[in-house]
């Protein structure tokens, strides 16, 4: 009886190993042969990423680091490419809309019409799992595996989007790979997205743009998929802002006059 239990403990024990062995040769094997695709595939099976067009609804506060005040946002997505983002502060209200490439901000009575550069290729960033599923990865973006890297005192997988040239132009297809460029870091270990980045741009001149980073914590799932709680932005290197999100919700009918209407319900 004595050697029964000893043999299955030894069976059980050799089973673990196998199991912790063939992860191990996962994260092995891709760090030996790194491709882009793969990583982003193993990220959207660990963040649960869902379909195209999941609509989603955040609420929470934010934190701006050069005033120290805080204002309430409501952000209402569906998909990467439909945004509309309501904030609020002691004493201002703004509302900015995105749809499809083309966008409008309301401030201070004015429907200011945003400029193709910066929303020609805009996501929302505060949902890093639809990033590693967008279906235009492959279709419209290039992949391209950058290198290892660190976030946060973790190695991470460095990958690199831009937009497939059209060969209209040589300063064309620049343009478009400049405003297009887009960086995700995907953590080694957990496959989880542990910061993007991308460039911001002035709304007169492409030329005048700055280096927007976002790096996510607090992550916990809502209906199957990891969110964020936790987003910080960082503009140049410097801390510009922090938001915390209260409530995220998933599944929910937005109507399409949300990505419409520049109006402040």
């Amino acid at each position: 009886m004595k050697k029964r239990a000893l043999f299955l403990i030894v069976i059980l024990w050799c089973l673990n190993l196998f199991a912790q062995n063939a992860v191990s040769d996962q994260h092995s094997g891709i760090s030996r042969n790194p491709d882009a695709r793969l990583i982003l595939d193993h990220c959207a099976q660990a963040m649960g990423s869902p379909r195209d067009g999941l609509e989603v609804i955040a609420e929470g506060q934010t934190r701006h680091e050069s005033s120290d005040s805080v204002s309430s946002v409501l952000i209402k997505t569906r998909g990467l490419e439909q945004f509309r983002l309501e904030r609020r502060g002691a004493q201002t209200t703004e509302l900015s809309i995105i749809n499809r490439g083309s966008g409008q901000h309301h401030w201070q009575g004015q429907i200011v019409p945003m400029r193709r550069h910066t929303t020609a290729y805009f996501r929302a960033d505060h949902l890093p799992a639809l990033m590693c599923s967008d279906s235009r990865l492959g279709r419209e973006m290039t992949i391209t595996y950058v290198g290892m890297d660190v976030v946060v005192s973790r190695p991470v997988f460095h990958i690199k989007l831009n937009a497939i040239p059209q060969g209209k132009s040589e300063q064309a297809d620049a343009i478009e790979s400049l405003i297009s460029e887009y960086h995700i870091f995907v953590d080694r270990d957990s496959f989880v997205v542990l910061k993007t980045s991308h460039y911001v741009f002035s709304p007169d001149a492409i030329e005048n743009h700055s280096l927007w980073e976002t790096l996510y914590s607090d992550y916990r799932v809502v209906d199957g998929t990891l969110m964020p709680f936790q987003v910080a932005n960082r503009v140049s290197g410097q801390r510009f802002s922090t938001t915390v999100f209260g409530t995220i919700t998933t599944g929910v009918a937005i109507n399409d006059q949300e990505f419409r209407e520049a109006k402040i319900k």
